[in-house]
């Protein structure tokens, strides 16, 4: 299951976040609904390693299960510091929530009753190019990753009570590539 039909996310297809990037280009200019936070970098499976790719898959062993609730966007394979909105929406949460393994800073986008987690990708809040309340635009640079790799993940469940579930094969978190 993805995340991504025509660009719209009410429905699922094979497409997701494949087509991420397709509206812009590696000089930052975005259109469309989607992007890549790290433009100009790949977004095919082949440019993740298996522990950095959603779901149970080699090099994941290590964690709970070897489940892995999200994508993990290293700063080797995926250059670059700003991290860019993969999609519009609101924030609803910037901050330290205090769940080790999350990092120092998490942001929180909902779309639509999709929640778009970006974590593990900063050592301070003051890594935050936003603040709870802004309306984000797909592109624009919501944070700057000090870390080796930015962690994203998308649940339709509330983003904290979904962190229960981070190694859990449930369906609590949606796989972003197809």
């Amino acid at each position: 299951m993805s995340i991504i039909t025509s660009n719209k996310l009410t429905e699922y297809d094979e497409f997701a976040i494949k087509h991420w990037g397709e509206g812009g280009n590696d000089n930052g200019t975005i259109t469309g609904e989607w992007t890549n936070p790290f433009p100009g970098s790949s977004l095919d499976k082949s440019s993740f390693s298996g522990g950095q790719l959603f779901g149970t898959n080699p090099g994941g062993e290590f964690r709970p299960n070897g489940f892995h609730d999200g994508l993990d966007f290293g700063s080797v394979d995926h250059p670059g510091s700003e991290i860019h909105a993969v999609h519009g929406g609101k924030v609803v949460y910037v901050g330290n929530p205090g769940i080790s393994g999350l990092g120092a800073c998490v942001i929180v986008i909902n779309y639509d009753g999709l929640n778009m987690v970006y974590q593990e990708f900063a050592n301070s809040t003051g890594n935050s190019r936003v603040k709870v309340g802004d309306q984000v635009k797909v592109g624009q640079v919501i944070g700057i990753r000090d870390t080796a790799h930015l962690h994203l993940g998308f649940t339709r469940m509330d983003w904290r009570q979904a962190q229960g579930h981070a190694f859990t094969d449930d369906g609590t978190w949606i796989d972003p590539l197809p």
